[in-house]
C-alpha cells in the first residue's frame, strides 16, 4: 500500500527542504516516491521547462549510496531528464527520510545531454568548509561513478528508467 512520507533534504548553510512524497517503491536496495503536484518554480535546462508547477516527479533514493535520482515530467506526463543530486546515504526512521545534499547535480536529458550542475556552489561550500573530507571524498567517488556509466549508457540506475510515472501513479491510487 502506498503511503504518505517525509523527505526532508538538508543543504549545509541553507534552510532544510521538506517534501510530502507518495512512497510507491518500497524495496530494500530503492525507495521511490511520487511527488505531485511539484509546487516549485519552474526548472530550465537550456530553455526548455523540464520540470514545471503542477506536473509530476519521482524520487529514488538508494540507501547506501551518495546520490539520489529524481525523473522530471512536464505538466501532460512526458519525462524530460533525470536530475541527479549527490548527498550523503538517506537516513531512515519510520516514515521519515532524510539527506544532507552536497551541492554538486547532474542533469542528464531525454535527449542524452548530460552535464554537471552547481559546480560554483559546490567550491563555494567546499572552501567554506560546509563539505568535510568524508563527504567531498565519497561525492567525488559517485560523480566518477556516475560519469562512468553515463558514458557507458548506464545511467541512471535500470530502476529509474524502468519505473515509470504511470507505474507509479496506479500504485498511489
Amino acid at each position: 500500500m502506498p503511503r504518505l512520507i517525509t523527505f526532508t533534504m538538508h543543504r549545509p548553510g541553507r534552510t532544510a527542504r521538506t517534501f510530502r512524497q507518495w512512497l510507491v517503491l518500497d524495496r530494500p536496495e530503492v525507495k521511490g516516491m511520487l511527488l505531485e503536484p511539484y509546487e516549485g518554480a519552474p526548472i530550465v535546462m537550456d530553455g526548455r521547462t523540464v520540470l514545471q508547477p503542477g506536473a509530476a516527479a519521482l524520487w529514488f533514493v538508494f540507501p547506501g549510496h551518495w546520490y539520489d535520482v529524481g525523473r522530471f515530467h512536464t505538466a501532460d506526463g512526458e519525462c524530460t531528464g533525470t536530475y541527479t543530486n549527490l548527498c550523503t546515504p538517506v537516513r531512515m526512521s519510520g516514515d521519515d527520510l532524510s539527506s544532507v545534499d552536497l551541492f554538486l547535480d547532474h542533469w542528464l536529458g531525454e535527449d542524452g545531454t548530460a552535464r554537471w550542475l552547481d559546480l560554483e556552489e559546490w567550491e563555494t561550500a567546499r572552501r567554506a568548509g560546509l563539505i568535510n573530507a568524508d563527504w567531498e571524498r565519497h561525492a567525488q567517488r559517485a560523480r566518477t561513478a556516475i560519469d562512468a556509466a553515463t558514458a557507458g549508457g548506464e545511467w541512471p540506475p535500470s530502476v529509474v528508467r524502468e519505473f515509470n510515472l504511470s507505474q507509479a501513479r496506479l500504485v498511489r491510487s
